[in-house]
């Protein structure tokens, strides 16, 4: 087994009731070795922190629009290559060469409730949807404005040879092609139910189950709630797809308690975040190589791409930290 080393390092945030946000996001900075995550707040601007994984060292930055879910570096070559943030209340630019960093440019106005997803769409336009919902805004990045809403959803997005941009939706078991100039959907496709889907090299893998609604306690006991896209996915198998045919190519047993696929490492191999820690995958069979194990539920994992490098954060709201991981 490949032996993983930690190395702790405390966050600039208060101790807060309930520790931190579902969805916490920990997302690495292209061309470095740093990770992005939001602090744990209440406000509607969060606090939020720059982690150096090779030395530790921490710069908090200011003005992001709520807890973060993702970040993206524009795809195409244009005059202003700061990378997108989003979070929960807001989508901005993200200023990393200013004396202290912060978000600049944010746009809160029509991008829907506690959005979580956001997609390169077409050049000067953004998709900005949520894992649940069958649909996506299409922001402009000139104006700062809502285009239209397109029915399609996915996280995972990229351009087929034809020009269409498909759009993955593993949690509603369909990927859409998408004529980006007409904003139309064209062609519609099954996959499995899962979640945690990432382009890999030269496969789409994602982490495939059966669906489970969700459930409240009530007085009278638990009670399935439903509404649209109202489920979870337990995933028992990790799958890697075709990207342009959507044919299976292999599948194995996912790890136990398997939540997102982060990417791959130096050597090729594939890292997994579990509920409490995190697997490192061989290809081609998956076979779990290396693992570590957290004492805490984790609010959030990220890792360098192709590097031997990647962070957790650790659910405690007494001692905020995040485990930089090394193997």
């Amino acid at each position: 087994m490949i032996e993983i080393s930690s190395r702790r390092v405390d966050l600039p945030a208060k101790a807060v009731n309930g520790g931190w946000s579902w969805g916490t996001a920990v997302v690495a900075v292209p061309g470095t070795r740093s990770v992005v995550l939001a602090l744990p707040s209440a406000g509607s601007r969060s606090p939020w922190c720059l982690v150096d994984l090779d030395f530790g060292q921490v710069a908090k930055g200011t003005g992001m629009p709520g807890p973060l879910r993702q970040l993206l570096v524009p795809g195409e070559p244009a005059a202003d290559d700061r990378p997108w943030v989003l979070g929960i209340y807001g989508l901005g630019r993200l200023e990393l060469a200013a004396a202290r960093p912060t978000v600049s440019d944010v746009v809160r106005k029509g991008i829907g409730t506690y959005p979580a997803t956001l997609v390169d769409y077409a050049p000067g336009v953004l998709a900005v949807g949520h894992p649940h919902r069958d649909s996506v805004i299409l922001v402009s990045t000139v104006e700062g404005a809502v285009v239209k809403r397109l029915r399609a959803s996915g996280g995972t997005a990229y351009r087929l040879a034809d020009g269409l941009l498909r759009m993955v939706s593993f949690h509603h078991g369909r990927a859409y092609d998408v004529d980006t100039a007409r904003h139309r959907v064209v062609r519609r496709h099954e996959v499995p139910a899962g979640k945690g889907a990432r382009l890999v090299d030269d496969a789409l893998v994602a982490l495939v189950g059966q669906r489970k609604r969700f459930e409240v306690v009530t007085p009278g006991g638990p009670a399935e709630v439903t509404f649209p896209g109202g489920w979870s996915i337990s995933a028992a198998e990790i799958m890697a797809l075709d990207p342009a045919t959507l044919a299976v190519r292999h599948r194995a047993a996912a790890p136990e308690d398997a939540v997102e696929v982060l990417g791959q490492d130096a050597a090729g191999r594939l890292v997994v975040s579990r509920g409490h820690g995190l697997s490192i995958l061989a290809p081609p069979t998956y076979a779990e190589v290396g693992r570590f194990d957290s004492e805490r539920p984790l609010a959030g994992a990220g890792m360098v791409p192709g590097r031997d490098l990647a962070a957790i954060v650790p659910n405690d709201p007494r001692e905020p930290a995040l485990l930089a991981l090394r193997w």
